[in-house]
């Protein structure tokens, strides 16, 4: 026993002199007189100018030989720019020397990188896309060349601290020199991004308005990624948002409750279930971003539901019709649908190409401080006091339909197109108590507006107002119905004004009036009447009340028939007025 101790003990010291040796030896050796060889190597073998501020090795018993780089820098490609794509105050490594002296495995106990930057650099737009990662604090333990390794990587990104927080697993594959990460998490808040300092933050300021007003929650996991020297080879990628909110300038209140599931992989976005809140109502979107990178083709899918119409326009927008009214306000509740596709590299070709279909409802809608019956008649301005004598002759029920403070509308459908840059609408009815408005129009991206009007007066409320003013008669249309055009506008969403075509309308009456005292004269010189004629198509009969009849007579003789059908072909269109 004593012998077998003698050994051990000699043997323990024999390891100690040599541990205690080895540690004077890498302590004293200067491994920075072989720095221009190392680094000469490593930018060989990266194809990157690689440089290095200094090197150091130590040694201990518990952790190994250890390997300390400072103030490294790897720079791109000369033929893209003169810049660093990745530096770091400092690299440590620690390597397991048994693992390589009785396995010949080289396995390095922990890589650590502080204070570490790194751009990400997209050379397919224009101009290049750069997103930079910077304080990285990178860490590792039991990495190898031949099997997968887990690491932790924390970053800022947009922010002032470290916002971005990723943990995986990872292996390097030297022969094709690429590097395979698996089982990766990310996770981070928005509201730490301060979006001003994003590549994009210009476009998004003049284009949106937005500012650093953002929320929520992101989750992505990936399950795979492969990367190599010529970048990003594939990847898969599923992420989830939560309770989002962004501040648009553009819009009225801000997208609030965004809840967001999506999936990418290394050329296509799919959005496969996307909802928020806005207007106190709710949106929900679907869709798919193809090639990213490079063409950017977009497909949308999208519902809205209960969208107050008093919230999607501020009420410092709305116009003011006329002088000493408030601004007008809007109410009631949108429902919509549509699909949408286009294609872009930037927002104004994204604007330009963009083509979508859909259909708008409005329910319970109104439009609070005017009343639209009461300005259109107020704007016949050739027919002397028409809203006074109107007012003087009408029955209660009518009369209160001028009197109101507000215009109430019925349930309201409408196709709607984008295209060219802007929303258009072949043809709505706005259907009131009383009247109908039937417009068409386009509202550009830029809020430049073009809108043509046409206004009708229900053949109820058409009769009575002809016998509270029997010049209305000569506005009169085939149906019964007082008919006023509107001059067209062509401005701006804010500063739209319409108004009933007033030369229209005199050229109107004067056509129906000089075509009624002409009939007159002829049906006299010829004594096929007494001057009181059976009443054109257009124009109707007066009963004992004055209010005007929608009989015509069945039978009118051949005479009427050759003369109407002259008469009707030399007014047609008022041309000559």
């Amino acid at each position: 026993m004593k012998a077998v101790r003698m050994i051990l003990v000699v043997l323990f010291v024999v390891i100690v002199i040599l541990a205690v040796g080895l540690s004077v030896w890498i302590s004293t050796f200067d491994i920075n007189q072989y720095k221009s060889r190392i680094v000469q190597e490593l930018s060989l073998r990266i194809g990157r100018e690689v440089r290095v501020g200094g090197i150091s090795i130590g040694f201990s018993i518990r952790q190994g030989v250890s390997l300390n780089v400072k103030e490294v820098s790897v720079s791109d490609d000369p033929v893209f720019s003169s810049e660093d794509v990745l530096a770091a105050d400092q690299i440590s490594l620690n390597v397991d020397v048994p693992a390589y002296l009785f396995k010949k495995e080289i396995l390095i106990h922990s890589v650590r990188i502080t204070n570490g930057s790194f751009d990400l650099i997209n050379r397919a737009s224009d101009p290049a896309l750069v997103v930079s990662l910077r304080k990285i604090s990178f860490q590792s333990t039991d990495l190898s060349l031949d099997r997968p390794f887990g690491f932790r990587l924390d970053c800022s990104l947009w922010a002032d601290q470290t916002n971005i927080r990723v943990s995986g697993k990872a292996q390097v594959d030297p022969d094709n020199a690429q590097i395979r990460f698996m089982d990766v998490k990310l996770e981070t808040d928005l509201s730490e991004l301060m979006i001003r300092n994003s590549p994009f933050y210009a476009v998004l300021r003049e284009q949106l308005r937005m500012e650093d007003a953002i929320q929520g929650k992101l989750s992505v996991d990936i399950p795979q990624a492969v990367f190599s020297q010529s970048g990003l080879l594939s990847v898969s990628v599923d992420g989830q948002l939560s309770n989002g909110k962004i501040v648009l300038g553009v819009l009225n209140d801000p997208l609030t409750d965004i809840h967001l599931e999506f999936h990418m992989t290394e050329s296509d976005l799919e959005i496969k279930a996307m909802s928020l809140s806005y207007a106190l109502g709710k949106i929900s979107l679907r869709g798919k971003l193809s090639d990213y990178m490079k063409e950017r083709e977009f497909s949308l899918d999208g519902d809205a539901e209960d969208l107050h119409l008093s919230e999607l326009i501020a009420r410092e927008k709305m116009p003011v019709l006329e002088e000493g009214l408030r601004p007008i306000e809007l109410a009631g509740r949108i429902h919509a649908n549509f699909s949408a596709e286009g294609h872009g590299l930037d927002v104004q070709s994204l604007r330009n190409s963009v083509v979508a279909d859909g259909m708008v409802a409005l329910r319970e809608g109104s439009v609070k401080n005017v009343n639209i019956l009461r300005l259109v008649l107020d704007k016949i301005s050739f027919i002397p006091d028409l809203v006074k004598r109107i007012e003087e002759s009408l029955p209660p029920e009518d009369l209160d339909k001028l009197k109101k403070n507000e215009t109430t509308l019925r349930d309201i459908e409408a196709g709607i197109k984008i295209q060219q840059g802007g929303v258009s609408v072949d043809h709505v009815e706005l259907n009131a108590d009383g009247f109908v408005i039937a417009a068409k129009g386009w509202l550009g991206f830029d809020q430049s507006l073009v809108l043509d009007v046409d206004f009708h007066v229900s053949q109820d409320l058409s009769s009575h107002l002809v016998a509270a003013v029997d010049e209305l008669s000569y506005l009169l249309d085939e149906e019964q119905q007082i008919s006023i055009p509107f001059r067209p506008y062509r401005g701006k969403l804010n500063d739209v004004r319409i108004y009933p075509d007033i030369e229209s309308l005199s050229k109107k009456i004067i056509r129906n009036k000089g075509q009624e005292e002409l009939r007159k004269v002829i049906f006299r010189a010829l004594d096929l009447g007494d001057g009181n004629p059976q009443p054109l198509p257009d124009q109707p009969t007066q009963n004992q009340s004055g209010i005007p009849s929608q009989k015509e007579d069945p039978n009118p003789g051949p005479e009427e028939m050759i003369i109407d059908g002259i008469l009707n072909a030399i007014f047609k269109g008022g041309e000559a007025f």
